[in-house]
């Protein structure tokens, strides 16, 4: 099957891109076939892009004559909604359009988030507002007609059909595979890592925080910071970083490692005794109930999560088990889970033996082979009707 791909460039970091080649991956050792069509980099969201792709998505489909197309939508990736859009309004191709949301329950966060609106927070403000009603509808008519939609977890496909009831949406297992188990790290200090792109609503500022509140005696405590701010994304600069580190107690030291390739995600997780996200609700997402991707690097590299309780983290997370779950917001349960690590070590090990069985039964090529069926059922459904 060859499917046309609206998601993304790799070049234009961020979640979904970083999904959307994983995802290709997984498809092609499931024996599909790729093509991928992304916005330019960098994204403008103006309308003159917006009907550019468009155009080039309608050129694509004449061209290369796929079996299916599939369209990764969230955040402000408005180019690959409204042409989405814009094909199924006249009953779509002649083959079958796939939706997968990557925010659910809704396919964007704001379907109007265009250039000269975002650029304002008054008139973004005024605009939604105003257009909120029309929003919802369009996105409902989306999801209604679009022909296969695709949630990255049974939290967010129950809370697709909620928002949307009658919508049948199905769960795509996150494309990823479980590395080799790995020694742990030397137990003379508890080595902690965050993970993923840094902006506001990760819960770095919060657990910087927790970092500082903890008391003296125990293990040393080591925090290894990998990861980034995407441009434009409102997420802790360098300079309140090197704040929050003169603000820690000498136990505790933090390493700012930055972005790392791909190549390096895995080994620099497994130098950790745990990965603590501690995401925080989104005013205006709180019924946000997206996945992590930085959460499946880690327990595909068997190391433990620290996760608060929000979005899919516990379908996922399993705590006691693979990580520790603490409530959203509470930053004494956070303070609790970090200190219950440093000063056992057995759970420390108990944690590691449940993350590497979640390794073990993840398989890249899964999310492929489901993608495939669905959009073969969904091909063969148009054939017949």
């Amino acid at each position: 099957m060859r499917v046309l791909h609206l998601a993304p460039h790799p070049d234009s970091g961020g979640g979904i891109a970083d999904y959307a080649s994983r995802f290709a991956k997984s498809v092609e050792l499931a024996g599909g076939e790729v093509h991928l069509l992304s916005p330019p980099v960098p994204r403008r969201n103006s309308l003159s892009e917006i009907r550019a792709y468009r155009a080039a998505v309608g050129r694509a489909l004449a061209k290369q004559r796929p079996d299916a197309v599939l369209a990764e939508l969230g955040g402000v990736g408005l180019a690959e909604f409204w042409a989405v859009a814009h094909l199924l309004r006249r009953g779509g191709p002649e083959v079958p359009v796939a939706i997968t949301v990557h925010d659910p329950p809704s396919p964007l966060w704001w379907p109007f988030h265009l250039r000269p609106v975002a650029t304002y927070a008054g008139a973004r403000a005024s605009t939604r507002a105003l257009m909120a009603p029309f929003a919802r509808l369009v996105q409902e008519w989306v999801v209604a007609r679009a022909h296969t939609v695709l949630a990255l977890s049974d939290s967010g496909r129950d809370s697709i059909a909620r928002r949307y009831p009658g919508t049948a949406v199905s769960t795509l297992p996150f494309p990823i595979h479980g590395s080799s188990p790995s020694p742990p790290p030397s137990e003379d200090e508890l080595v902690l890592g965050f993970h993923g792109y840094w902006y506001r609503g990760k819960g770095i500022e919060r657990l910087l925080e927790s970092l500082a509140m903890l008391p003296a005696g125990g293990r040393p405590v080591r925090l290894r910071m990998s990861g980034a701010t995407l441009p434009g994304a409102s997420g802790p600069t360098s300079e309140e970083i090197d704040r929050a580190k003169k603000r820690l107690p000498p136990w505790v030291v933090l390493d700012a490692l930055g972005y790392l390739p791909r190549s390096d995600v895995t080994a620099a997780l497994q130098a950790c005794h745990a990965i603590v996200l501690p995401y925080e609700r989104i005013t205006g997402l709180r019924s946000l109930t997206s996945t992590s991707a930085a959460m499946w690097d880690a327990l595909a590299a068997g190391v433990p999560v620290v996760a608060t309780a929000v979005r899919a983290m516990p379908e996922a997370v399993k705590h006691e088990t693979n990580g520790l779950l603490v409530h959203p917001g509470s930053q004494p349960d956070l303070v609790d889970a970090l200190e219950r690590l440093r000063r056992d070590t057995g759970l420390c090990a108990r944690l590691r033996e449940g993350a590497a069985d979640s390794a073990s039964a993840l398989d890249l090529s899964q999310s492929g082979r489901v993608a495939l069926a669905l959009l073969s059922t969904a091909d063969a459904g148009r054939s017949s009707s």
